[in-house]
């Protein structure tokens, strides 16, 4: 018996009141055609738009009072980890966490998360069941365990413990070997202190830069960008020294030190919900209140290097390391009010967080060539940042997981 083939899934054309294009601006007036590759065909004139292919169908959909704009990214979130603080969830209880997590993140318009500490294989697992279908998620960016130094708060996160650049060398290449999409480096410990299981304050420095560009060169030398989790000064300085790709909260950034990362086009991951989190919920996370004066401070100091990272310069894009219900959402608000323009918000989750993407089909802009990961919201972006949070139309890889927005027509040749 001869099974028929399976027919190519529809087009779907789109015809918003505003489209978010690349530098932010809101265009009117736009149509755009996802094509049965899931990928972006035309964006412009309406009357442009190509016609459909023989046997295959298009779904079309009219948008007034809509805003067009990319699936929304997050760039840092821990999504086995991503619990409540200080619990010690099985790995059972943690991958259902995570289940629940990853559908409610993309039925909210985020449709590409990067995963900086979660452990592998669990971690890899997960991203490929979503890249499959079987698991409803947002595209999963993953670099699995990351690397920190022996004995150090890394510890908390599962991470690959090294001591000096030689174990710092065969870590990364372990890394690579397993199919991670980029590498993680634990340059300083955390918010926490590393969970109290070690000395020293929050943001003190635990990797050094030998060990940190030994694992830069080998991620280079297989096509992986690094990231950085570095609070503190001293570890900020030391990972962009070493040529790091982003630099996860950097809440002691200077001057000094942002016009480097400016000049070697490292990114800024400012991770502000996190500490938001901490200091708005801290008590229902189960915080002590010294953890959560310590949150408070960290909140100011990196709401000031966002400030200095903005006026050298720095590329900044969107990333949570969420403990709670907030999301990316809210980071793209959090940046709003801690000094950039709501255009440059917008962009921290969009154009700027694709732009830190490596491999595989381009994400985070309304373009030609781009995944159609898409994102239809009630209102007008950027100038009503409220808006992100009243999805219509959640599109991913061109197929629509959330539609609040009838079709007007389905047409088929």
């Amino acid at each position: 018996m001869t099974v028929p083939p399976t027919p190519p899934r529809p087009e779907v054309l789109l015809r918003p009141a505003w489209c978010l294009l690349p530098d932010g601006s809101a265009r009117s007036g736009q149509a755009v055609l996802v094509g049965a590759d899931g990928s972006i065909t035309h964006v412009g004139d309406p009357s442009t738009v190509p016609p459909t292919a023989r046997g295959v169908s298009r779904v079309e959909y009219d948008l007034p009072g809509s805003t067009l704009l990319p699936g929304l990214i997050d760039l840092h979130l821990v999504v086995l980890h991503a619990g409540p603080v200080g619990a010690a969830p099985t790995l059972v209880e943690r991958i259902l966490r995570a289940q629940i997590l990853l559908d409610r993140l993309v039925g909210r318009g985020i449709t590409t998360v990067r995963d900086t500490a979660s452990q592998a294989p669990t971690a890899l697992e997960l991203r490929d069941l979503a890249a499959d279908g079987t698991l409803r998620s947002p595209s999963l960016v993953v670099a699995g365990s990351p690397i920190g130094a022996t004995g150090r708060g890394g510890a908390v996160y599962g991470s690959q413990e090294i001591t000096g650049a030689v174990e710092a060398r065969r870590a990364a290449r372990q890394q690579v070997r397993r199919g991670v999409d980029l590498l993680s480096v634990a340059v300083t410990n955390g918010l926490a202190g590393g969970g109290g299981l070690v000395n020293g304050p929050a943001g003190w420095q635990e990797l050094r830069l030998d060990e940190v560009e030994a694992v830069v060169a080998e991620a280079h030398a297989a096509g992986r960008a690094v990231s950085a989790n570095a609070l503190g000064l001293d570890g900020i300085r030391t990972a962009v020294s070493a040529g790091v790709d982003t630099v996860e909260h950097a809440s002691e950034l200077d001057r000094r030190t942002a016009d480097l990362m400016a000049e070697r086009g490292v990114t800024m991951v400012p991770t502000l919900t996190v500490a938001h989190d901490f200091v708005e919920h801290g008590p229902e996370l189960g915080l002590s209140a010294r953890l959560i004066e310590r949150a408070r401070r960290l909140l100011d100091s990196t709401q000031e290097a966002v400030r200095i990272a903005r006026e050298a310069g720095v590329s900044i894009a969107a990333g949570t390391d969420s403990h709670g219900e907030d999301t990316v959402i809210e980071e793209i608000g959090h940046l709003a009010a801690a000094g950039l323009s709501n255009r440059e918000a917008v962009l921290a989750a969009t154009t700027a967080a694709g732009a830190v993407l490596t491999g595989g089909r381009a994400t985070g802009q309304v373009a030609v060539g781009h995944r159609g990961d898409l994102l239809v919201v009630d209102g007008e972006v950027p100038h009503d940042l409220g808006a992100l949070s009243r999805p219509r139309l959640v599109l991913k890889d061109g197929s629509v997981l959330l539609d609040q927005a009838a079709p007007v027509m389905a047409v088929a040749r």
